[in-house]
């Protein structure tokens, strides 16, 4: 009996042990795989090790950037900035191997940006991903983003915005490259887009909101061109619209049909209190 108990002891105890070691030992190589950071090569060793299966070793190592960025996150609140690194190298590697592969372009892009405020890294990416996917849109609609939001291009944000239209035939994202246009001071680019969405445009919701948006826009250019007037003339920028129209540049003040009030900007571009967008959108 004394065997028997002792077995069963035995047994109890290995199981207890293992319940306990082999999560922790897993928990401790986890910790050990994120401090070290994920293992990779150079992009031309690694496509020399890939020996013809570029493309699995691409999916793999995007996989396990998956898992590595999941594992980082156990340990910390959040990112340490030299995981930006990692992603990059990761980046890297996987879009020399596979240059076509969709998800490491949009993992790298967002955590770039997101997380690191790695915009530039980011750019790279995303222009990578246009040279090598030229027919999708996305990712010239990310790049606009990313101009546009966090690196205040708004001249390249509004371009590549043009393009994610051209391609995704949307006219909402028309809109959006017309208010991207505007906000760099290119009103008549910003026209000429919107005519040829007009023209091109099934939708008459769309099309109706086009047409608003295209009549602010010609209250707008009117309003730039009578300022330019001034400034040559005056040597100086009006004092607001009412002195445009008291001196004979304007004879009406434009409306704005989203309901604000159009005025002249410090550095003399022309704004409207509505910033372009229904009443209703903005407060919701």
């Amino acid at each position: 009996m004394k065997r028997v108990f002792l077995g069963f002891l035995l047994a109890g105890l290995l199981i207890a042990t293992n319940s306990y070691m082999v999560p922790e030992i897993s928990r401790y190589r986890k910790i050990q795989k994120a401090n070290a950071g994920l293992f990779l090569l150079s992009p031309e060793a690694e496509k020399i090790m890939s020996l013809d299966y570029e493309g699995i070793r691409s999916f793999w190592v995007t996989l396990d950037l998956r898992v590595f960025l999941a594992t980082i996150l156990e340990q910390h609140p959040y990112f340490p900035e030299w995981v930006g690194d990692v992603v990059f190298k990761a980046y890297r590697v996987a879009s020399a191997l596979n240059p076509y592969y969709f998800d490491i372009y949009y993992i790298a892009s967002l955590n770039l940006m997101w997380d690191f405020k790695r915009y530039s890294d980011a750019e790279k990416v995303l222009k990578r991903a246009i040279k090598y996917r030229k027919s999708d849109w996305f990712w010239y609609f990310l790049l606009s983003f990313n101009y546009f939001y966090f690196m205040k291009k708004y001249d390249l944000a509004a371009e590549y915005m043009t393009e994610a239209a051209k391609l995704k035939r949307s006219a909402f994202l028309a809109s959006l490259a017309s208010r991207l246009y505007y906000a760099s001071g290119r009103t008549e680019i910003a026209l000429n887009i919107l005519d040829g969405q007009i023209k091109n445009t099934d939708d008459e919701n769309w099309k109706r909101e086009l047409l608003k948006r295209k009549k602010a826009l010609l209250g707008v250019l009117k309003i730039e061109r009578a300022v330019e007037a001034f400034k040559r003339k005056e040597g100086r920028l009006p004092y607001d619209l009412n002195e445009l129209k008291q001196k004979g540049y304007m004879k009406k003040i434009p409306q704005d049909p989203y309901g604000g009030r159009f005025y002249i900007d410090s550095d003399g571009t022309v704004k409207s209190t509505s910033n372009l967008v229904e009443h209703h959108r903005k407060n919701e």
